[in-house]
């Protein structure tokens, strides 16, 4: 359904809609009680504390082009997310909707003194739909400010008269000014509060709410890799084993709460790696915080119904929790190796992020790199990571690695941890079916600055790094999450051919959020090839193409990978050696 900005919930469909270009939401019920629970949530969100909330209206007959609403605070406010959903009728083809953050509205579609500006494109749906605009990144003084919506001739939802619309809940300091709708479609001017239609003759406020958030800065703090969740463990902690998750229905997990001890009631998100073990076919799995509304994305997919592991960095909800959910039956396991505390003196590391290199290839023939030869099976291999020709530094941590297996059989798993330490039950990447895979993981380092490889078969093995975490330090950024956004989908618009080779990638064009110092974004990317593809690699816009890989699909199955991506201008560049579309949704990023 969309391009920019705008959300669908999973990266993609089962096999027999694999190829589907579009999503709608239907609008009634069921969409008001969804975003009065998104709302609702948001306000309780100790990371992001919501200043002024609107209540939200279902349509009622009638739709307007433009609608906007305004707010006063008296203080300034750093790093401000806000978010937009609304109501809109269906296009006959793809259309655009503007969004504008100002200090004042005017007649018609003119917007004077604006503070910034997002795109979103809605594509064709069954029927009147929802969609979201993401502000990230804002840095507001103490004023009036107003968020307007223009649709052009695309409708957004009119509701009825309604004496309990307005502000659900307002922090201190910030003051609802009222919502305002354009007077039918003519788009001949603004008028406040509650005016009457000539076109429609349905007298009602605007359906159009929006939340402003802030999003602290957060710093790593890395743990030995442990075994929190799975499901197949009836030894386990109660609440942290059986049972399987069900197809279609939600599970939450009070992370401080689990067996792993260490980890602090105030933990601002975790890293992860997700691993499913399905009962059969698996459509899709969504990790994400507990309390908010399930995001329009996906973690991971498993249509040939085979073990499949993915990285994740995940914020932290209601109590430290985090929700899954699964569209078919499926065991799952959910291992942790550390978590994100709030920017503070003395607390956690940075992040710095390098332009992609090859650390590791253990291939005949690849070039010489810290080691050779192939990882024998049953055996831990010594990564001395810091005499790489990387340039990696002593102060490094842990590091932001990618992991990829190139085995001549099915190898059960793998598992990355500290030098100096014991093998833990955890486990980094699985390869049941002896494919090449890859993924991600955030490895944190041991003795001598080094990490352990073990594997359960003989396999070859590929590590790239694209940065570490160290005390801060010059250059130093932290990480701020973001509410699960779609980048971009190459499926879209209906019809859209695959692509093979480069593309570049807008991401602050999106919409999705993320200021102009972003100096690294967090994706979930996924690949839907129509065959086998070799690799897809995304670097740093305007960078020569390194020699890495982000992720591989040689059997020509959905795949996913987390992918922390530098990039020094908002943009990032991607290369697939085979033809493929291509989904990237953005989860956070890195920034001073």
């Amino acid at each position: 359904m969309e391009t920019r900005g705008i959300y669908i919930r999973g990266a993609v469909e089962p096999a027999t809609t694999r190829l589907a270009q579009r999503s709608s939401i239907l609008y009634g019920p069921a969409i008001l009680s969804m975003l009065l629970a998104f709302l609702a949530s948001n306000a309780a969100r100790a990371q992001a504390p919501a200043l002024i909330e609107m209540q939200p209206n279902a349509p009622s007959g009638a739709w307007v082009g433009i609608v906007a609403v305004g707010w006063q605070q008296t203080t300034s406010s750093q790093n401000i997310t806000i978010t937009v959903p609304f109501y809109h009728e269906p296009p006959a083809s793809p259309a655009t909707v503007s969004a504008y953050l100002t200090t004042s509205i005017g007649p018609g579609t003119t917007v004077a003194n604006q503070v910034a500006a997002a795109t979103v494109t809605i594509f064709p749906s069954a029927g009147p739909s929802v969609g979201y605009i993401l502000f990230s990144g804002l840095n507001l003084a103490a004023g009036s400010y107003y968020i307007v919506v223009d649709t052009g001739s695309l409708g957004i939802g009119w509701s009825g008269n309604n004496a309990g619309d307005g502000v659900l809940s307002a922090a201190p300091g910030y003051t609802y000014l009222g919502s305002y709708g354009l007077d039918g479609l003519d788009q001949s001017g603004y008028e406040p509060g509650y005016p009457v239609s000539p076109l429609f003759g349905n007298p009602g406020p605007a359906s159009l709410n929006f939340e402003v958030s802030t999003a602290p800065p957060l710093r790593f703090v890395p743990m030995a890799p442990c075994r929190v969740v799975d499901t197949r463990d009836g030894a386990r902690l109660a609440g942290f084993g059986p049972p399987s998750l069900v197809g279609e229905a939600t599970r939450s997990f009070t992370i401080p709460n689990g067996p792993c001890t260490g980890i602090p009631a105030n933990a601002q998100a975790y890293s992860i790696n997700v691993t499913v073990v399905p009962q059969g076919e698996l459509g899709y799995l969504t990790i994400w915080r507990t309390g908010e509304t399930q995001p329009m994305v996906s973690t991971l997919n498993s249509l040939d119904g085979e073990v499949k592991a993915n990285a994740a960095i995940v914020a932290a909800g209601t109590s430290g929790a985090i929700s899954v959910f699964a569209t078919n039956n499926t065991d799952l396991v959910l291992d942790i190796n550390g978590y994100f505390v709030l920017a503070s003196p003395g607390a956690g590391l940075a992040f710095y992020p390098m332009t992609p290199c090859r650390l590791v290839d253990t291939r005949a023939g690849a070039p010489q790199t810290i080691i050779t030869g192939a990882l024998q099976g049953g055996m831990s291999t010594e990564l001395p990571i810091l005499a790489s020709s990387c340039q990696v530094p002593s102060t490094a941590q842990a590091y932001s690695l990618n992991f990829t297996l190139v085995p001549p059989d099915p190898v059960a798993y793998l598992t990355v941890y500290p030098t100096g330490e014991s093998l833990p039950i955890a486990s980094t990447l699985n390869d049941p079916t002896g494919t090449v895979q890859a993924n991600a993981a955030i490895a944190p380092a041991g003795t001598g600055g080094s990490i352990e490889a073990f594997v359960t078969q003989t396999t070859d093995l590929v590590v790239d790094i694209n940065g570490y975490f160290a005390p801060p330090a010059t250059g130093a950024l932290s990480l701020y999450t973001l509410p699960p956004c779609r980048v971009l989908d190459t499926r879209n618009p209906a019809g859209a051919p695959p692509f093979a080779g480069t593309i570049n990638v807008n991401v602050m064009g999106r919409g999705c959020g993320g200021p102009g110092a972003v100096q690294a974004y967090v994706f979930n990317t996924t690949v839907v090839p129509p065959g086998p593809l070799g690799y897809l690699t995304l670097w740093p816009e305007g960078n020569v193409q390194p020699v890495v890989s982000t992720l591989n699909a040689l059997d020509g199955n959905i795949t996913s990978n987390m992918a922390i991506v530098p990039t020094s201008n908002t943009d990032v560049s991607v290369f697939a050696d085979a033809s493929t579309y291509l989904v990237l949704d953005l989860l956070g990023y890195f920034a001073p």
